[in-house]
């Protein structure tokens, strides 16, 4: 009996290490699937609807590589990008063919709270029933009807703390009533002990959360209300967070990237933004659309549009001073001349003193912007009898932010345009019609192409300080230009509205 078990257990302990490791690959893996889902979705809640669809593909395809068609969280990526593309991409039939996929593999999956718009159910429950009568391969479930629109609340439902015991006690809030106040109640439990609590909360559209501190009341009572002019479009989401005094989180409901949703109907319980002609579909509170009208602040992110599936749509608009210097390839200086020609400038470096730079622009998305900018120089070190005192130049311009643009981030941009940069430039002897000039201007231009980069630290929620740095080329046109290539240096301030 002895020589025929130790064989057997020799065996045994050399498949638990051959396992044991591959289960932890596989755990790994799956934790690296999920967390790629998690980043897809941030994009899908900032309306980079391509970004969240080419992460989702890509965590599927990982799924493939490691054998994990059939696993749990491939069922969850499947049911991510059906989202995205009903939403995000409005393609019913693409958003039938994943959540297909989803269900074979996991029959009781259902969509995500956080995502369950009508829309979007409406559509899963199309899948669902494809499944139930054979459409999928996989096994199925009862169809469940869609889920009804609750009513409106009609007045206040007060929030009784004396019997919620320990812990958080919230009753997440439905719906709402277009333009009128949205009040936020919240148990707190005594062995919480918060300093402060406050609510989060975003109207449809937005990519930046407001944060509305919560008053408190007795027995662990907390309460807030949303104005009446931030309660638009068709949703809305929040979430709460107590805080100690050294301003860390205790306890939330809900969360950043899981918040709380709320339907905004119209007085008459009808959802806002509806087709008169019942044409129109209910919009996604993820997707940037709504009805509504511009009447809050959307921080640096995303501003509320008005009507489809509008995506970016804040102005932003920044002011900066600096200096600059240029390397300078030859061509004649401005008003020196010597025996009635011009004096040539030797190759090397030139300042470039003083300018402003303006800009304006759109952001087509939280990390794109298109706009104009505009450079006013001023020349304060010339001192020829005729010496020029100014320059300007300015053109269009392209800017990609590194992060969403309420964030702290880097970003590149390039650009070009038409105009001036004069660089100041040391006479080597004196002139002799104007024996005291020490230095005359060169200049650049008159087309200019280049980019740079920068560094932007917001300053609240509309407002951000920035750092950058600009290279331009000039390109000569007339008699008196000359190639150069000018790098500047700017401190400025953002706005975004």
């Amino acid at each position: 009996m002895t020589r025929f078990h130790l064989p057997l257990s020799r065996a045994l302990i050399v498949l638990a290490m051959i396992a044991v490791p591959r289960l932890a690959l596989a755990q790994d893996k799956v934790k690296e699937i999920r967390d790629k889902n998690r980043a897809a979705m941030e994009d899908f809640d900032l309306n980079e609807f391509p970004s969240a669809k080419t992460q989702l593909e890509a965590a599927l395809e990982m799924a493939r590589k490691a054998k994990l068609e059939r696993h749990p969280i491939a069922a969850e990526t499947h049911m991510f990008l059906a989202i995205v593309q009903i939403a995000g991409n409005n393609d019913e039939l693409e958003g039938i063919v994943e959540f297909v996929k989803a269900l074979e593999i996991n029959s009781s999956a259902q969509v995500p709270v956080d995502y369950r718009t009508p829309e979007v159910q409406k559509v899963f429950d199309k899948a669902k029933a494809r499944v139930g009568s054979g459409g999928g391969t996989g096994p199925s479930d009862p169809v469940e009807p869609p889920p009804r629109k609750p009513p409106p609340k009609t007045g206040p439902q007060p929030l009784d703390c004396s019997t919620a015991g320990e812990g958080v006690t919230h009753t997440p809030v439905d719906t709402a009533t277009a333009g009128k106040d949205l009040k936020i109640e919240v148990c707190m439990g005594a062995e919480i002990a918060p300093t402060k609590v406050m609510v989060f909360y975003r109207p449809q559209g937005v990519a930046e959360f407001t944060i509305l501190p919560m008053k408190a009341g007795e027995g662990g009572l907390w309460t807030a209300t949303v104005k009446g002019g931030a309660v638009g479009g068709g949703y809305m989401h929040y979430y709460i967070e107590a805080r100690n005094a050294k301003d860390v989180a205790l306890v939330r409901s809900g969360a950043k990237d899981s918040p709380h949703i709320v339907e905004v109907l119209a007085a008459d319980g009808s959802s806002v933004g509806d087709d008169p002609g019942g044409g129109g579909d209910d919009e996604n509170p993820l997707s940037g659309g709504g009805g509504g009208d511009d009447d809050e602040d959307p921080g640096m992110g995303v501003k509320k549009g008005g009507g489809g599936t509008k995506k970016g749509g804040s102005i932003f608009l920044a002011v900066g001073a600096g200096s600059g210097a240029g390397m300078l390839t030859g061509g004649g200086l401005e008003v020196a001349e010597d025996g009635g020609k011009a004096v040539e400038v030797n190759s090397g470096v030139a300042p470039a003193p003083f300018h402003v730079q303006v800009e304006a622009g759109y952001l087509l998305s939280p990390k794109s912007i298109f706009g104009v900018y505009g450079r006013f120089q001023v020349i304060t070190l010339a001192d020829t009898k005729r010496a020029a005192t100014g320059a300007i130049s300015g053109g269009l311009r392209f800017t990609r932010n590194l992060a969403p643009q309420d964030k702290p981030h880097l970003y590149v941009h390039v650009g070009g345009g038409f105009g001036h940069i004069r660089h100041t430039v040391d006479l080597a002897k004196p002139l002799q019609d104007d024996p005291d000039a020490t230095r005359d201007t060169a200049l650049q231009g008159m087309v200019h192409l280049g980019g740079g980069a920068g560094y932007s630290l917001p300053l609240g929620s509309t407002m951000s300080f920035r750092i950058e740095t600009n290279v331009l080329a000039g390109i000569p046109v007339g008699d008196k230009d000359a190639f150069a290539i000018n790098a500047d240096l700017n401190l400025g301030i953002g706005v975004a509205f």
